[in-house]
């Protein structure tokens, strides 16, 4: 959880991960938009302004900078680890509701 941020920008908002303790966040294209800066809220409280790096349309992916370091980063998975018909858990912040990021179950299918 403390690696799960919420972005808002001015046409909406969505989740990201921190992927990296120098301040990376993963999220998807289709979040930042034609940004070049998002608000970004971390689960201590702060907010602050992310520099999108880089995205990648095609793929859904975008890459955002945050002026921070030694922030926790989550552990990913090498992708061959995974199983088709794992269980998943997704948390994030779907609709912009209000308080802590929702969790749901799913199963990886490919």
């Amino acid at each position: 959880m403390p690696t799960v941020v919420h972005i808002q920008t001015g046409q909406g908002v969505g989740t990201g991960v921190i992927v990296d303790s120098s301040g990376l966040v993963v999220t998807n294209a289709h979040v930042v938009g034609t940004s070049k800066t998002v608000q970004v809220r971390l689960q201590d409280g702060r907010t602050v302004t992310g520099t999108v790096q880089r995205t990648n349309v095609p793929v859904d992916l975008a890459g955002v900078r945050l002026p921070l370091t030694g922030v926790p980063a989550s552990k990913l998975a090498a992708p061959t680890d995974l199983q088709v018909g794992q269980p998943l858990i997704a948390i994030g912040y779907p609709f912009d509701l209000d308080g802590d990021p929702t969790v749901t179950r799913g199963v990886f299918s490919a």
